[in-house]
């Protein structure tokens, strides 16, 4: 790219290449255990203080019996998710962290609250990480109070937020 940055392997079109740092909301994704094996059973841990819980298929979860685990139209409030596979009931595979993020692209207007500035057409929310990239159309200002999980702001990149509005980074 113009940086002379390397281009991801699906390019971002114009002359700054951004990564995206997850999946959009509502995006369904999946999680292949990096064990091989003949039984396979998926765990979750939601940072609840719980550790790691069995997974069983529901709406959201199909495959937990096998070594692709499937997440459908998961709910932002799963971004941090972590999972595993527990493989011939003795081997663990990698740990697979689900982030579900947002990007700036600004292509719109400078108004935070439209979904058409956002990479994935939806707006973020507490639950939903953020990444603010440089050399786009319009720099996001803030005119409202909005929450994000974190808040991302690349080299030369910024926000404006308007008197009296904030930016509350939720953590979560």
């Amino acid at each position: 790219d113009i940086n002379g940055d390397s281009r991801n392997a699906i390019p971002t079109i114009g002359a700054y290449e951004t990564a995206h740092p997850g999946i959009c909301p509502a995006t369904n994704t999946s999680f292949t255990s990096n064990v091989t094996g003949t039984t396979y059973q998926w765990y979750v841990d939601d940072g609840s203080g719980a550790g790691f819980v069995i997974i069983s298929n529901n709406a959201v979860y199909g495959g937990a019996g096998t070594s692709t685990l499937t997440i459908t139209n998961p709910p932002t409030s799963y971004n941090g998710y972590k999972y595993r596979a527990l493989v011939d009931g003795v081997n663990l595979s990698n740990v697979f962290t689900l982030k579900i993020s947002v990007v700036w692209t600004g292509t719109v207007s400078t108004d935070w609250l439209n979904a058409a500035n956002w990479s994935c057409g939806v707006v973020p929310d507490a639950n939903t990480d953020v990444q603010i990239n440089p050399s786009v159309p319009f720099s996001p200002v803030v005119m409202a109070n909005v929450s994000c999980k974190s808040l991302t702001l690349k080299t030369a990149a910024n926000v404006t937020v308007g008197a009296g509005f904030s930016i509350n980074i939720t953590g979560r």
